[in-house]
């Protein structure tokens, strides 16, 4: 079974209640969560914003072009006229890519993140769920990556089919790491030497 992509709405009630539960208490900001939810919305939502400010400057700039065009600019007597107007590229592109911008936000906003619920490790993207069930885990590896001066941990999870699901949210670390089952190899974690 392994790593398993679905969504909210096909996991079983007891684990979307569940998972339900922990993204309210992080967005409520309940301290005793906080070992059971890491949020990594700022790394991916950059790009979504970056996006909405480049379309946004794009269609004010139309706009403004259309208001200050002379009169015959402003309204094409035919389609051809219309097609030829210096905006209509600007408007075309901009408008959709506000559309997909707004509604990805509106979306995955404080859904968007990490987390260790009773039963397995999961990464949420809005519906979008990514699933490892501790039961499946027969690896966790916990390494220290050097990135320029800063180092960084992650956590690499293998199934028994062999897929592997990998967590930088260091938070989580020793969360997952304590559900791990006693037969898997347990690297890295405080305390267990190289097995637990």
């Amino acid at each position: 079974m392994g790593v398993v992509d679905t969504s909210l709405e096909k996991l079983p009630r007891s684990e979307r209640v569940e998972i339900e539960s922990i993204v309210a208490a992080a967005i409520a900001a309940r301290p005793k969560d906080t070992d059971r939810f890491v949020s990594d919305e700022g790394d991916t939502m950059a790009w979504h914003l970056l996006a909405f400010v480049a379309a946004l400057g794009g269609f004010v700039s139309a706009l403004l072009i259309w208001a200050n065009a002379p009169r015959g600019l402003i309204v094409p007597t035919s389609f051809a006229g219309l097609a030829n107007h210096p905006t209509v590229p600007g408007i075309l592109v901009t408008v959709p890519v506000l559309l997909y911008t707004i509604t990805t936000f509106l979306r995955v906003h404080k859904r968007h993140g990490w987390m260790a619920t009773t039963f397995g490790v999961v990464r949420l993207r809005g519906q979008a769920v990514r699933l490892l069930r501790y039961d499946q885990i027969t690896h966790a590896v916990r390494r220290r990556i050097q990135a320029g001066r800063r180092p960084f941990s992650v956590l690499e999870l293998v199934a028994r089919d062999g897929t592997t699901m990998t967590t930088y949210a260091t938070r989580l670390m020793d969360t997952i790491q304590a559900r791990v089952p006693a037969t898997a190899v347990n690297e890295g974690h405080p305390g267990s030497g190289s097995n637990q």
